[in-house]
């Protein structure tokens, strides 16, 4: 619910305010990445990966054997939940016959069973085969048989000769599946590894083991000699130590701790791709390396949303998410699919929540499922990570702007915890600055904000898990003037904490999430003698049960429940009899209110495979809502499919109802319409999805939007006769992350365009010269429109530096020009007389946004340091005009100076 009540009575108060190798060919397993998450804490997990129980070696072509031709072949393997080859797609081929003997051969080779969550799964890995010829030995004659000789006695046992442990440097992370590999100097007396395979003869390495997934491994020998241990895998640098004869004979096993350097972009041959749980068609997860170095974004990855395609720019660099062309209110935002009021600080603050604990980041920019409701425009779901604890780590991050601090590890009983903390401090810097001069009139605002997040977690028995989660924030604004003996009597406030309870239990072939979360916030006001306060409380409620049925279809069915009670308080100007057209004389009225809504909604989706390529997701939601006394229900069937042509060619399609509460000051008795209709909009979309290369590919996303019974100003307070569309092509070209660079460019093609003086954007309080009687439905550019937006980011890391650049340009949004005024009597001042509305923009916004940063790896901890520049060339970028009181001469509002940010940033 888009908290009701609480925008219900600030709107209030605003309104009335205003008014490997083997044989010839061996296939090489790596490491799986993790599984892509899903909507926490659902998302599939792999826990045991497949093993080559049965290897089949390909055919050498005669061709290529005869030209003494190499190559490598990587395929692309479908394992069913048994572990056999169902499908085998050369992805990178090799040519010279390579390609079919390398798909004939993988087709007959046995896996172990995968497991996800625990259980046989189907999966998909990438499988590498290596063509190489071998140098076969000439024949030689066989001499005659000997006498059988008397069998040697028995060697003796084997036993552990070195202990040791692989971690990453600078996370302290340990290192799954890496290869042990010994060689032995100078004997004959085989080495064995932890599983008790032969070593080999001296002057010949060979791989005895692999690294546990705690990073630990073992080697085993039945004399004491000489080694050399070699641990390496794709992901890191090798790390090699010889161990003496003395150091392995004695009664305690060598110890060797190896820190080894994460390879840049370390290259991965075996990949899992699982479905998640909930998929849409429309949604763009971004990894957490570009989440957190985008230029211009300070290192905040809900900042990254404002670089995607179909996202406006918001003036001033602040936080407000404007997707193609929605009222910014339009938009939700979710924590773990928890609604949240807010996702960024005041002004150009950071996010609310830590970068820590932000495990991935779905943005909708329509066209989401039936899980979520209450929103008609686009939607951003941030997932808090499900691993945290497993290790102790922790960080600091000092900047000009605030601090903030970080801490994971487990406590004991099975509980693993986090928790982060960050306070901004500029309020208390920027008066260092600026020298105190009695009669100044210089005076400006700034933020005073924190945040915080904590969790614990502890697994339970039966394979489920236990999660207690809360987070919260508070910003105010605060008055900073250079004539110290100059008070302004100015306070606005903000505040929101959540307390949340997560279970996922499983019963037979169901799955069971149940999210119960309690909410408190407060929002307040004062400018001279007028103030006002909301306090409210919110409990939420969510249960999803999943279950699949069969490789094929799946199925979830959910609750969502939210109570609201709020308490307000006001002492504002309001216009007699709640006025809202017309010429208004407020006078100074206290406004009470105590409110309690309701707003339960079920759900229903399901995820069918027609084809192996084609995929539908059918989804029904039904939302009820108990508000200010009066009744208000919707039904919102939804569906998307994609077909996939090939495995690089895909086709995708979305259509659906949603539907919202009107802002919540026009559904009040007083001074709005109770009776207003819900706001609803369909959504319309079709895309292609081209793949060129393994990190690079292409999307292109056509929509269309209809919003319709939008509130606007009438005889009645408000109407529901308000209209808005939104047409346009949306163009990502995607560099996903490599060794050393990533990068996108985003473009949006749109038009957004609104019938009817909208109340949204009408003002409450004197006349200003807008026509307010709501009567004219004639289509013209919406506030929010932006004609072409485009934004390229780019960033490049070498030897532990990283350089990126973020550039955008934005069509300027439209405005009303002036065309004269004229002196009002009546109010002892000028009122201007606008021209047509929408008829001129303001000049078109141009920036280059830079990041440098620098990280110093040591064996447990990391040491950065990086500066963000907004704005580099200090464009003017003007986001208004502002006149004299004649509305005679005008200048421009500029937008947002050279912002750079300073900061350091230190993990273990």
């Amino acid at each position: 619910m888009r908290l009701p009540r609480l925008r219900l009575l600030l709107a209030i108060a605003a309104g009335v305010l205003a008014g490997a190798p083997a044989g010839p060919a061996r296939a090489q397993l790596d490491q799986p990445l993790p599984p892509p998450p899903g909507p926490a804490p659902a998302a599939p997990k792999l826990t045991k990966p497949p093993a080559i129980a049965k290897n089949v070696e390909p055919v050498y072509p005669p061709e290529a054997f005869a030209a003494g031709l190499t190559g490598d072949v990587t395929l692309a393997l479908d394992l069913d939940a048994a572990g056999h080859v169902t499908a085998a797609t050369v992805t990178k081929g090799a040519g010279h016959g390579f390609d079919e003997a390398a798909a004939e051969a993988a087709k007959q080779i046995e896996f172990s069973p995968a497991e996800v969550d625990g259980k046989p799964s189907p999966i998909r890995i990438e499988f590498t085969v290596h063509f190489k010829p071998k140098v076969v030995a000439p024949p030689v004659e066989t001499p005659p048989p000997t006498p059988p000789l008397e069998p040697p006695p028995p060697p003796p046992p084997a036993s552990v000769v070195v202990r040791g442990l692989m971690r990453e440097k600078g996370t302290r992370e340990p290192v799954f599946g890496a290869d042990v590999s010994v060689l032995v100097f100078g004997a004959d007396e085989p080495v064995v590894g932890a599983g008790g395979a032969n070593a080999g003869a001296a002057g010949a390495a060979e791989v005895v083991g692999a690294t546990d997934a705690d990073g630990r491994f073992e080697v085993r020998a039945r004399a004491p000699r000489g080694l050399r241990v070699i641990l390496s895998d794709t992901a890191h640098e090798p790390c090699v130590r010889d161990f003496t004869a003395a150091e392995v004979a004695g009664a305690a096993p060598a110890a060797w701790t190896c820190s080894t350097r994460a390879r840049a972009g370390a290259v991965y041959e075996t990949r899992v791709r699982a479905d998640a749980a909930h998929p849409e068609e429309t949604k763009l997860t971004l990894s957490k390396v570009e989440l957190t170095t985008v230029p211009g974004t300070l290192g905040d990855p809900l900042r990254v949303v404002q670089s995607l395609p179909g996202v406006a720019r918001a003036p001033f660099g602040l936080g407000l998410l404007v997707v193609r062309g929605a009222n910014p209110v339009d938009t939700g935002a979710f924590v773990d699919t928890l609604n949240v009021p807010q996702l960024y600080h005041f002004l150009v603050g950071p996010s609310v929540i830590s970068p820590n604990l932000v495990e991935k980041l779905d943005f909708f920019p329509g066209g989401f499922g039936a899980r979520y409701g209450r929103f008609s425009g686009g939607l951003v779901d941030v997932t808090l990570r499900t691993d945290v604890g497993r290790q102790v780590h922790g960080s600091v991050d000092l900047n000009v702007l605030d601090s903030s601090a970080f801490f994971e590890g487990p406590v004991g009983a099975g509980w693993r915890v986090s928790a982060a903390l960050r306070r901004s401090y500029i309020d208390t810097l920027l008066p260092l600055f600026i020298p105190k001069k009695v009669g100044s009139t210089f005076v400006t605002v700034v933020p005073i904000y924190y945040d915080y997040q904590a969790r614990a977690e502890h697994d339970l028995r039966d394979g489920g898990k236990l999660v207690v989660e809360a987070f919260g924030s508070d910003d105010r604004l605060d008055v900073v003037a250079q004539d110290p003996s100059r008070k302004i009597d100015f306070d606005q406030h903000t505040g929101s904490h959540r307390l949340m309870v997560m279970w996922t239990a499983s019963a037979g072939h169901w799955v069971s999430h149940f999210r119960p979360a309690y909410g408190y916030g407060v929002q307040s006001f004062a400018l001279g003698t007028n103030n006002g306060e909301i306090r409210y409380h919110r409990f939420f409620f969510r249960e999803d049960l999943t279950r699949a049925f069969g490789p094929r279809f799946s199925f979830v069915a959910g609750l969502d429940g939210l109570l609201s009670y709020d308490l307000a308080d006001f002492d504002v100007p309001a216009p007699r009899n709640g006025r809202s057209i017309g010429v208004t004389n407020p006078v100074q009225t206290q406004v009470t209110r105590r409110l309690f809504d309701t707003a339960p909604a079920v759900y229903a989706e399901g995820q069918w495979s027609v084809l192996p390529t084609l995929r539908l997701v059918p989804g029904l939601r039904f939302d009820y809502y108990y508000v200010v006394g009066t009744d208000k229900l919707n039904v919102d069937p939804r569906l998307s499919a994609r077909w996939a042509v090939t495995p690089r060619l895909a086709f995708k399609w979305t259509a659906g109802l949603y539907h919202q509460l009107p802002t919540p000051q026009f559904l009040d008795r007083e001074y709005g319409n109770p009776n207003l209709a819900l706001i609803w909009a369909d959504q319309y979309e079709l895309g292609v999805e081209r793949r060129f290369t393994d990190a690079v590919n292409l999307s292109l996303t056509g929509f269309y939007v209809r919003r319709h019974d939008l509130p606007v100003p009438s005889v009645e307070r408000f109407s529901s006769t308000g209209r808005g569309r939104a047409y346009g092509l949306e163009v990502m070209l995607r560099h996903e992350v490599t060794s050393h660079f990533y990068g996108w460019i985003a473009y949006t093609l749109s038009r957004s365009e609104t019938a009817g003086n909208l109340a949204d954007a009408v003002p409450m309080g004197p006349p200003s010269g807008t026509d307010r009687s709501g009567a004219d439905l004639s289509w013209r550019p919406s506030e929010f429109d932006q004609t072409h937006n485009l934004i390229i980011v780019a960033s490049y890391n070498r030897w532990g530096w990283t350089l990126g650049g973020r550039y955008r340009f934005v069509t300027g949004v439209p405005t009303t020009p002036v065309a004269s005024s004229f002196y009002d009597a009546d109010y002892n001042g000028y009122t201007r007389v606008n021209g047509e509305a929408g008829s001129t923009r303001l000049p078109n916004f141009s920036q280059l946004d830079v990041r440098l940063e620098h990280v110093w790896t040591f064996d447990a901890w990391t040491f950065g340091a990086y500066l963000d520049v907004q704005n580099v060339f200090n464009a003017e970028n003007p986001e208004g005009t502002t006149y004299d009181y004649r509305f005679q001469q005008s200048a421009p509002i500029r937008g947002l100076t050279i912002l750079p940010i300073l900061g350091l940033r230190g993990r273990f």
